[in-house]
């Protein structure tokens, strides 16, 4: 118990811990556990647009006209999760194996749909951010998926994390990997810009609210899926549990740290989202 204080504190402390900590990662999963990781930018195509749309499972998304994924043509665009089941294409899906029960409920309800959007051609760029022992049937389904590497960011001082970053951006490694302060959507908006996206629009991402938007009755999905948390659990939630103090850095800081050292232009599609402080807001594509 003492020594996982003291690697938690210096974690959160150490920029030196940190990376420490991801190369130790790095060394487990690629030789210890003998697991084939991919660069992040390989499912990257060639001829890439310039704008990027990041689309989460906020329940903003059921705001939105029934038209809209038809105006996103001149973006690429990436997914979270039961985002990915959307009516539109998809290049780049970021997907890490939960746990418990929800692995269940993935594996029922969320993969099959997966494989059919799949197999119609309208899903690509499948990418696995965290090697996982329970990965197999996900991998069994989808076998050209790309198994890349998500490295934690731990550090809570805004200072740090800064320092840090220009750190991992000097080496080049943000487009390689994933490096991820609270939430996928940090990762993502890092890798994009690492890349050379000049802009990025954020749709349905909304972190105030613990809720989603295919757990209600939409135009989008034939069917509810519910919420991962029980009534019980949301009860006494006002966030959504990346941007939710109590449990560490918001992710809506991180991200505030992240836009001072980013060359794309980041928009927010939902006016009332968590981020709306900290990106302009776009209604339209």
């Amino acid at each position: 118990m003492r020594l996982h204080t003291f690697l938690v504190n210096a974690l959160s402390r150490s920029i030196v811990a940190n990376a420490l900590y991801m190369l130790y990662r790095y060394v487990y999963v690629v030789v210890v556990r003998g697991l084939k990781v991919s660069r992040a930018d390989k499912m990257v195509r060639s001829q890439r647009r310039s704008k990027l749309a990041v689309i989460g499972c906020g329940p903003s998304i059921n705001q939105l006209d029934s038209d809209f994924f038809d105006k996103l043509g001149d973006y690429d665009i990436a997914a979270f999760s039961h985002a990915a089941l959307l009516p539109t294409r998809i290049d780049y899906y970021m997907y890490e194996i939960p746990e418990g029960e929800l692995l269940k409920q993935h594996e029922a309800l969320l993969y099959p749909a997966l494989k059919q959007k799949q197999e119609a051609g309208l899903l690509h760029g499948i990418t696995l951010k965290n090697p996982h022992s329970k990965s197999s049937s996900f991998q069994a389904l989808f076998p050209s998926c790309i198994n890349t590497m998500t490295f934690p960011i731990h550090l809570k001082s805004a200072k740090k994390i800064k320092q840090f970053i220009k750190l991992i951006s000097f080496f080049g490694l943000a487009k390689k990997y994933f490096f991820q302060s609270r939430a996928s959507l940090f990762a993502t908006c890092y890798w994009a810009d690492a890349l050379g996206y000049e802009e990025i629009l954020l749709i349905g991402i909304d972190l105030n609210s613990p809720r989603y938007f295919y757990e209600e009755e939409n135009h989008w999905l034939t069917h509810i899926i519910p919420n991962p948390f029980s009534e019980e659990e949301l009860q006494d939630v006002k966030a959504h549990p990346t941007n939710d103090s109590a449990t560490g850095l918001k992710v809506e800081t991180a991200l505030a740290l992240l836009k001072e050292s980013m060359q794309a232009e980041v928009f927010i599609n939902n006016p009332n989202s968590a981020l709306a402080s900290v990106f302009k807001f776009k209604e339209n594509p």
